[in-house]
């Protein structure tokens, strides 16, 4: 598989690999894979949250580069809400640049939780991309 390398302390003979489906890894809490592996476009997911269980695919995947998924969220045989993140990777031999767009949408009633889900939306945003900074700084 192609990686993006890394160095973590800007040196040449250290790297840190970060591939896409580490980004996979390091977003979700209690992810679990429904399909095989390796992680590719359609590779399903469940990752076990505390609003309940998110049902996830992979939408796109372009190694080294870019990975994208989208997430939905039902009560009762409901859909209450849907997430659709991307990332793209851009690196050299010293940096990386993560970037993270999401899309988010609620449905039914949980339309009126918008002010919460943005906000939580943003704390999880938050916590990926530390986690991914802790793992590439770990190197």
């Amino acid at each position: 598989m192609d990686t993006v390398y890394l160095s973590a302390d800007g040196s040449l003979d250290h790297r840190v690999r970060l591939e896409p489906d580490d980004v996979l890894n390091h977003r979700c809490l209690r992810c679990s894979l429904t399909s095989e592996v390796p992680i590719r476009r359609g590779t399903t997911y469940v990752d076990s949250t505390r609003m309940g269980t998110f049902d996830g695919e992979v939408t796109e995947f372009v190694p080294p580069t870019r990975i994208a998924f989208r997430e939905t969220l039902h009560w009762f045989g409901s859909p209450m809400t849907q997430a659709r993140p991307e990332y793209t990777l851009e690196g050299d031999e010293t940096t990386t640049i993560v970037h993270h767009v999401a899309v988010g949408e609620l449905y039914g009633w949980m339309r009126f939780m918008k002010p919460a889900a943005a906000w939580m939306a943003n704390r999880e945003r938050t916590r990926t991309l530390n986690s991914l900074k802790r793992f590439l700084e770990s190197g």
